[in-house]
């Protein structure tokens, strides 16, 4: 497995396997999906033919994560239920209450007169199949020797429980695995030279690096990202203060922070 592999290897070896993750992801993100209407839900597939000759269909359903009936038809308003999903889960999270002191009531006040502001460019945002975990970990290597780190060619990649069709970026989290080191609040310390791996990573796939960099993507994970920083990690008991707030969460602050500043009271 990739997972087990993907920190011992050279910087080189790790080049190459990111510009073949880059190509599985675009892989994935061009497989054909119903786009009339453009639907956001679970992506499911279906066989029908003969035995010799068989045809795949795509089906687009509702996502059962939101306890929903019907796909969604709005980009917007996915992002909306997504939002709600994790500030349950903040809610409800233990552990954690200088942070829910500090924020809980602000963001909750946010999402409940806010959730209009998320400006309409991001309806244009492309909606594409993704793999919902596509990280190292759900990677199998081309490998002669199962111990070797030099190894960056993918054999398959395995885990395919939940398929959806969401906007593209969608899985930022998982891109980001490929950049940085496991940490326990989901955003650890970068590699070294990870600028050079996410060039490496875009440059493999030209069309999407043009959409990733795109006003629409932008914009969306703005919101994307606030949802998955909304809820900070519960801390180890041996963390100091300082730290807690300056290296632990501080990610979920600079976003959270960032977003009720720039939204909060603009009506778009």
């Amino acid at each position: 497995m990739a997972g087990s592999l993907f920190t011992k290897m050279t910087h080189a070896t790790r080049l190459a396997f990111v510009r073949n993750m880059a190509r599985a992801y675009e892989a994935i993100w061009d497989l054909p999906i119903p786009q009339a209407p453009r639907l956001i839900g679970e992506l499911r597939a279906t066989s029908a033919g003969l035995t010799e000759i068989q045809t795949i269909a795509l089906h687009v359903g509702p996502d059962r994560q939101y306890g929903c009936t019907e796909p969604f038809t709005s980009v917007r308003d996915h992002l909306r239920a997504f939002i709600r999903f994790h500030l349950e889960a903040f809610e409800a999270q233990n552990g954690i209450e200088p942070y829910k002191q500090r924020y809980l009531s602000r963001v909750k006040g946010f999402v409940e007169a806010g959730m209009h502001n998320i400006p309409e460019i991001v309806e244009s945002i492309p909606v594409v199949a993704q793999h919902c975990d596509l990280g190292p970990h759900n990677v199998i290597l081309e490998a002669t020797d199962a111990d070797s780190p030099m190894v960056s060619d993918i054999a398959a990649i395995v885990d395919w429980e939940f398929v959806a069709s969401t906007p593209f970026m969608s899985c930022t989290r998982s891109i980001e695995m490929l950049f940085r080191e496991f940490a326990q609040n989901d955003f650890g310390p970068e590699f070294p030279q990870a600028e050079e791996l996410r060039q490496a990573f875009w440059e493999a796939i030209p069309k999407w690096k043009a959409w990733s960099e795109h006003e629409a993507t932008v914009v969306y994970l703005e919101w994307y990202r606030f949802a998955l920083f909304l809820k900070p990690a519960e801390p180890d008991d041996d963390i100091s203060e300082q730290e807690l707030w300056n290296v632990f969460w501080a990610e979920n602050v600079r976003v959270t922070e960032g977003m009720l500043r720039k939204y909060g009271g603009t009506v778009v």
